[in-house]
């Protein structure tokens, strides 16, 4: 997730109480800094997930073990994860699969595309 920041607004400390006027100039002004979230792509998101499920699944197996119902739950969320991204994700991106079977369609002559029946 890419997040930039930039500072853009200025804001004047004003103060309601009597404070001494030495104090008042030591904080004139702060720069609050706003924070600009960019929306990353679905495979962007994906990867980030992955990546903290891993490292989640790797810390948990070397502090507890194999043989802790924790250690099974994180890989499990590792698989579940693999499982959309090859579901949902995977379809976008054309197969070589789908390239072969277009080609067939368009030569359905070439020596490649033949089959026989029985």
């Amino acid at each position: 997730m890419a997040i930039s920041i930039t500072a853009t607004t200025t804001k004047t400390v004003t103060s309601t109480t009597t404070m001494p006027i030495a104090e008042q100039q030591a904080y004139p002004s702060t720069t609050v800094p706003t924070i600009e979230q960019q929306s990353p792509s679905p495979e962007t998101t994906y990867e980030n997930r992955l990546q903290a499920a891993l490292e989640h699944a790797r810390r948990l197996t070397h502090m507890y073990g194999y043989q802790s119902a924790d250690v099974a739950i994180a890989w499990e969320t590792v698989e579940e994860l693999r499982t959309f991204y090859r579901e949902r994700l995977l379809p976008l991106v054309p197969s070589c699969q789908a390239s072969f079977e277009r080609y067939c369609l368009e030569n359905p002559h070439a020596f490649e595309c033949r089959s026989y029946d029985c």
